[in-house]
This record gives structure tokens, C-alpha cells and sequence, in this order.
């Protein structure tokens, strides 16, 4: 089962203010389709706790080729491949009815040992990984940056935080979105956005997150936690008159 497929419905709580599927909610979806594949092959709970491992995601790139609204019917593919190197690639598509590509997701996840966070460059022999399709299929994973101001308080409270006892991946998304001008997620949509994780920041603890406006309707954001930068966002907006 190299690839796995999943008719999602896009809900009321996947959308934002205009009534269109929020970036954040397109890679929970592509993360949750992930965990369903790997589940179905064998790759659950049971054996990361075995093992004392767990994948966590280090870059992920999300390109929403155009709006979509609640209550589309979207097929949703997730297609993992080999590792290279230490890092293990998962392309995950979204097409409409009309067999057009609404949306994708590239990301990229590490494999580490849970005790000593130190990262494997091959699964545990008793792990059995079954995905060795040849990547084909990648987004630009690029991200300019630009010198921020002084940041914001960020608490990694219950709301989130996921099972790892850190900040989830996908809430990093939210968190841009919220720390752009107002003025100008009224005015535009996020059509492409990139994320790159360096240091988890731990449930109860802070990070500051800060923003600085660039060329094209491209902003920069950057956390910074007590160990260094953590994360960094590019994201890129388009206008809602040029639609």
C-alpha cells in the first residue's frame, strides 16, 4: 500500500471568516491522512512505543492553488516515499470533483528516539517501514528571510499542544495567520506558505513570535525560544481582486 487514499468534507471548523478552508486545516488533514496510512500498514501506537520512537515533522510546504469552500468534497492522496538520508518525504494531494488539483502538501519528517531526541537515520529493526516509492513529486521549499522587530509572547498552552507534549506542527500555521496585519488577511488569501521547524517548545513554556512584511505579498515570521529561533514561516498572499 504505497499510496492511501480518503474522501474528506470540508467542515464548517476547517474554515475561516470567508467560509474557505484555513492553511492550517489542510495540513491537519494531510497530518491525520498520514497517521491513517501508517496505522493501516501497521505503523501505530503499539509500535512506536515499542520502539521508543516517534516521526516528527521538520519542513513542511502547503500551495493552495485556489480557494476552497466549506463543503467541498475533496480526494485526498498521501503518497510517502523512501527516506534520504535521515529524512523521510510524503507528498500529500488534494483534487476536486472536476479532477483538478486544488491543493497539495510536501513535507518532510524525521524519525527519533524519544529518550534521547536524537534522530535515526534507519527504523529500529523490530520497525518494519514499507514505503519505498521513488520521491516524485516536491513543492519549493524556499523561504526568504527578512529581519523582524521585537516578538510576541506565544504560551504553548492545552489548546496547542499535541501528543508529543509540545506545540502541533499544523497550529504553527494558525499562529502566522494570527501574527499578520489584519488589514491585510481581510484583503487576501494565503496561496502558499512554508514552514520550517528547528526546536520543539515544550507544553506550559513561551516562544516569541515576530512578523515583517516583504516584496509581493510575502511575509516573514520567526519564533524565538530560550534554546534560539524555533521556527520560521514564510507565507505568501494573494490578492482577492486578482482571483
Amino acid at each position: 500500500m504505497q499510496t492511501f487514499t480518503q474522501t474528506e468534507r470540508i467542515e464548517q471548523s476547517d474554515c475561516d471568516f470567508r467560509n474557505q478552508m484555513m492553511p492550517a486545516a489542510l495540513l491537519r488533514k494531510a497530518q491525520q491522512i498520514a497517521i491513517d496510512h501508517c496505522n493501516a500498514v501497521g505503523l501505530d501506537n503499539a509500535v512506536y512505543h515499542q520502539t521508543n520512537t516517534a516521526f516528527l515533522m521538520v519542513k513542511a510546504a502547503v500551495e493552495l492553488y485556489r480557494p476552497i469552500d466549506n463543503e467541498e468534497v475533496l480526494q485526498v492522496t498521501t503518497i510517502p516515499a523512501q527516506p534520504q538520508r535521515a529524512v523521510f518525504h510524503r507528498f500529500t494531494a488534494f483534487v476536486d470533483e472536476s479532477g483538478s488539483m486544488a491543493a497539495a502538501c510536501d513535507s518532510r519528517w524525521v524519525l527519533v528516539d524519544v529518550s534521547s531526541r536524537r534522530i535515526l537515520r534507519h527504523p529500529p529493526e523490530e520497525m518494519q517501514y514499507p514505503f519505498y516509492r521513488t520521491p516524485e513529486q516536491a513543492l519549493d521549499f524556499s523561504l526568504p528571510r527578512i529581519p523582524t522587530a521585537e516578538g510576541t509572547p506565544i504560551l504553548a498552552g492545552y489548546s496547542l499542544c499535541d501528543t508529543n507534549h509540545h506545540i502541533n506542527n499544523t497550529r504553527y500555521a494558525d499562529l502566522a495567520c494570527d501574527a499578520i496585519d489584519p488589514a491585510c488577511m481581510e484583503e487576501n488569501r494565503v496561496r502558499r506558505m512554508v514552514l520550517s521547524y528547528h526546536n520543539e517548545v515544550p507544553f506550559g513554556q513561551s516562544f516569541l513570535l515576530s512578523a515583517a512584511k516583504g516584496e509581493g505579498g510575502y511575509w516573514y515570521l520567526q519564533g524565538k525560544s530560550q534554546g534560539g529561533v524555533c521556527v520560521e514561516t514564510g507565507v505568501w498572499l494573494e490578492r482577492l481582486s486578482d482571483i
